[in-house]
């Protein structure tokens, strides 16, 4: 250990963490990318587990770790931003840092790895609070959240179904002992992964990353929670609803699927033809947390979700037929060839990642160095699932199209509403 002390020393890299349970470890594979002249890296992990790994006694565990992960990151600013998000079996981390910082973000890295979670008891304690608060503003009281998460039950198998389910109240008796034995156990497992984007030296970036990440041999993944569909209704009141709310989801493909691409530009031509539908974004949409159209491509996650609030006075089936109508529009009404090269224009600029050209090397990513968390996010989440956009160079209106028709035909559809408590009572 003292000889790792003085050559740590020696050489200005951090020290790698021995495992908290003293199982052998590995490098972690690091995916090393270089990008001269900007001032900055993105540094992400990721860790193997997720929503869908969570204890069937303790629904919403992991997210309560993801939030002591996203807090126990430095404040983000203009230049060093952070950001921490989940797929159903998947935490990912990542954060923006000055070169001269690189080292500590090594460091970082090292501590969640060897399975510490970087913050004291209170801030563990705070950190489980606010993601409970947080999942059941999101189950009970915000109806954007609320319907789509209905749906999602209504609709999902495991893995995706178990990411889906709320946060019990009983989370409340974990203290930080409890949290710091299951991100322990949870790293444990295999299947972590480091992406550098930035820097100027890139086999130098690999060596140090190589030497310092390191976590257990290859080994079995953790177990998916299993999950049965749940019979919620479509049709529910809520207290603090002041409208009718209304949301069609769409079940969109895998990002294997042949029909990812084409569906993913069907979505970005859908945005702009709903927006230009509904008109704007009021502030009672932004406080319900109701985006007209709800879709992250670069998560490619399994619904989409077109959603309308109806004024004061609307039924139900109005709002629904205006949400019908726009899908029915797509359909009729083709994209002409500047709304499709606008749309993929749009998934371009969505998934920038490296090679860079050097305009943008030179021009956006060194004027904004916080841009690289999200190219690093593309970058970490290709690296995983091994996909290219290379379906964006073929796409054809008629693929778009078809894929369109079937995706959003009126039996494909799986409508959820919500009622103001006294229309229910009616």
């Amino acid at each position: 250990m003292i000889a790792k002390l003085l050559c740590s020393a020696l050489l200005a890299v951090p020290v790698p963490q021995e495992r908290t349970d003293g199982g052998p470890t590995v490098p972690v594979p690091c995916v090393v990318t270089a990008v001269p002249g900007v001032a900055a890296r993105a540094f992400w992990l990721a860790l193997p587990f997720g929503p869908a790994h969570d204890p069937a006694a303790s629904p919403g565990l992991a997210r309560v770790l993801a939030r002591a992960l996203l807090d126990g990151l430095p404040a983000q600013s203009a230049e060093r931003a952070v950001e921490v998000f989940q797929t159903p079996t998947t935490t990912f981390v990542g954060r923006v840092v000055l070169h001269d910082e690189f080292e500590a973000a090594l460091a970082h890295g090292a501590r969640l790895l060897a399975g510490e979670l970087p913050l004291d008891d209170a801030g563990l304690i705070r950190a489980r609070d606010r993601a409970v608060l947080r999942a059941d503003d999101e189950t009970v009281v915000l109806p954007g959240p609320v319907l789509r998460g209905r749906a999602a039950r209504r609709l999902l198998a495991p893995p995706d179904a178990a990411a889906a389910h709320a946060i019990p109240e009983r989370l409340y008796a974990l203290d930080a002992a409890a949290l710091r034995a299951a991100f322990r156990e949870r790293v444990a497992a295999s299947g972590a992964l480091c992406v550098v984007l930035g820097g100027e030296d890139e086999a130098a970036d690999r060596a140090r990353c190589e030497a310092v990440l390191v976590g257990p041999p290859r080994g079995a993944p953790l177990p998916v929670r299993s999950v049965a569909q749940e019979p919620e209704p479509a049709e529910s009141t809520h207290d603090l609803a002041e409208a009718v709310f209304v949301v069609a989801a769409i079940r969109a493909p895998a990002r294997e699927a042949a029909e990812f691409w084409p569906f993913a530009v069907g979505m970005e031509l859908l945005r702009v033809r709903v927006a230009r539908a509904f008109h704007e974004f009021r502030g009672a949409e932004l406080r319900a947390e109701f985006p007209m159209l709800e879709y992250d491509p670069v998560l490619a996650p399994p619904l989409a979700f077109v959603e309308r609030r109806g004024a004061k006075a609307d039924e139900p089936a109005a709002v629904r037929a205006e949400i019908a109508a726009v899908l029915a529009a797509l359909v009729e009404r083709p994209p002409t060839a500047a709304e499709l090269a606008a749309a993929v224009a749009k998934l371009r600029s969505e998934f920038r990642a490296p090679p860079f050209d050097e305009r943008t090397r030179l021009g956006l990513l060194a004027r904004q160095p916080s841009v690289l968390l999200r190219c690093g996010k593309v970058a970490i989440l290709r690296a995983l699932s091994g996909f290219t956009t290379a379906g964006l160079d073929a796409i054809e209106p008629a693929s778009v199209h078809a894929t369109l028709a079937a995706r959003t035909a009126p039996d494909a559809l799986e409508w959820v509403v919500l009622l103001p408590a006294a229309r229910g009572a009616d």
